[in-house]
């Protein structure tokens, strides 16, 4: 018997057992369970055979029919995870990171500091909770505050240019939203802008409303930035 498990991040396990509900039906050898766990989904697939040669051909044909299907959430396999598949990621390509975090309060920066060994590639983070901090530490300009506020577009891709900038590394991601329990801004609570900026690209921008306490909206926006700037690094 032979095991894989594939890991998922950006789509629920009900939205991935019905892409792959006819694939998970009609399967045998091997078998596919979905297990779900912290906003990601992992995918067991189970093969038996004498012959492990055939066990892999088994394997490689059952994740083929699914990677058709549902690739693009896929980053990882077995005892991974995301922050872990980012910091790989980084050091195979030789790319320093820092992050500009406001209401995720270094959340994602002490995910990626938890792995040993990262100064050689992370830079730091700034927690610029105060539109003060944003501007005269970070650099966000008071018109981009004044006219589009702290929640935005416009201050996402500031603040993660700023911090790319102050910090002269290649990657800069940045965190800004309204976490709650109250509105911020005209903007209701799990309204969330993440800004990634990376040398010699465009400046971007990622709009979410998550649901959820006021921590899961924190930690949940941690993550999709580890998911977010992994799948634009797989590109560099």
């Amino acid at each position: 018997m032979s095991l894989r498990f594939s890991v998922f991040f950006g789509i629920g396990e009900s939205q991935l057992e019905t892409d792959l509900e006819d694939i998970i039906d009609s399967q045998t050898n091997p078998t596919i369970a979905p297990l779900a766990a912290d906003g990601e989904v992992t995918l067991r697939l189970t093969a038996k055979h004498a012959d492990q040669d055939e066990t892999k051909r088994l394997l490689e044909e059952a994740e083929a029919k699914i990677m058709d299907r549902v690739g693009e959430y896929f980053y990882g396999y077995d005892d991974t995870s995301l922050v872990g598949e980012l910091v790989k990621a980084c050091r195979e390509k030789g790319l320093s990171l820092s992050a500009a975090e406001s209401f995720t309060g270094g959340l994602f920066s002490e995910g990626i500091t938890n792995i040993s060994g990262v100064s050689s590639f992370f830079k730091g983070s700034v927690v610029c909770y105060t539109n003060e901090m944003k501007n005269s530490v970070v650099g966000v300009s008071e018109q981009t505050l004044r006219h589009h506020g702290a929640v935005s577009a416009e201050c996402a891709k500031e603040l993660a240019a700023g911090i790319k900038s102050v910090s002269g590394s290649d990657i800069g991601i940045s965190f800004t939203g309204v976490a709650g329990p109250d509105s911020q801004e005209g903007h209701p609570p799990g309204k969330v802008f993440i800004g990634i900026a990376i040398t010699g690209k465009q400046v971007l921008s990622f709009e979410f409303i998550f649901a959820g306490t006021r921590s899961g909206i924190r930690k949940r926006s941690a993550k999709y930035g580890s998911y977010l700037l992994l799948k634009e690094l797989e590109n560099e």
